[in-house]
């Protein structure tokens, strides 16, 4: 009978370092967004973000605003998505504007590639009523597939050791070309109420 239970506690133990080792840990993303602006123009770029992600502004060169909204989804589901603006004056240094941070439950792969990409953002020249997005529906968020994705820098490096934390930095440069990819946008015209003097 002692052997039995002897037997019985290994296996157990057996089974219990196997499901240990093969478990998701938790892996923490982190994506940086740069911003510089080698126009004359004075620009602006809004974010929005579903709130699970813990964003940190990091601007010191631009000023911004947030808001916070309820959103719904095609399946009717509610959730918060936070709208971030940022005012980028012209011919404003590449600076490091803000951190978008993800934990998740995770395995190796997954933590080395999902990226802690911002679900939607638009850049905006104040001074014509154009602009221009990235995450439109129908196109991945992830892909590099969108006309901004070209004046977009985008590096990651992954800690191999403790296969726990993936770092991601993306480098948006506002240039002449780009904004002239911009299409007309009046609807800008209530989303900066300040800077064109509405209410």
């Amino acid at each position: 009978m002692r052997d039995f239970r002897y037997i019985f506690v290994m296996i157990c133990g057996f089974i219990a370092i196997c499901f240990s080792s093969c478990s998701n840990g938790t892996c923490t993303n982190v994506g940086e967004y740069f911003v510089g602006n080698d126009t004359d123009k004075e620009i602006a770029i809004v974010y929005t973000s579903k709130t699970y992600f813990k964003v940190r502004i990091l601007s010191n060169s631009c000023t911004y605003d947030t808001i916070d909204t309820l959103y719904t989804d095609n399946h009717q589901n509610k959730y918060w998505r936070r709208l971030t603006k940022f005012y980028i004056p012209p011919l404003t240094p590449t600076d490091s504007i803000l951190e978008l941070i993800r934990y998740e439950e995770a395995d190796e792969y997954t933590c080395h590639y999902d990226e802690p990409y911002i679900e939607v953002w638009k850049i905006y020249n104040l001074e014509d009523t154009t602009s221009i997005k990235k995450g439109e529906l129908g196109k991945g968020l992830y892909c590099r597939d969108s006309d901004i994705d070209s004046f977009v820098e985008v590096t990651s490096t992954f800690d191999i050791i403790k296969h726990e934390k993936a770092y991601w930095t993306y480098r948006l440069t506002v240039t002449d070309s780009l904004l002239s990819l911009m299409q007309k946008d009046t609807s800008m015209l209530r989303l900066f109420p300040d800077y064109y003097g509405g209410e």
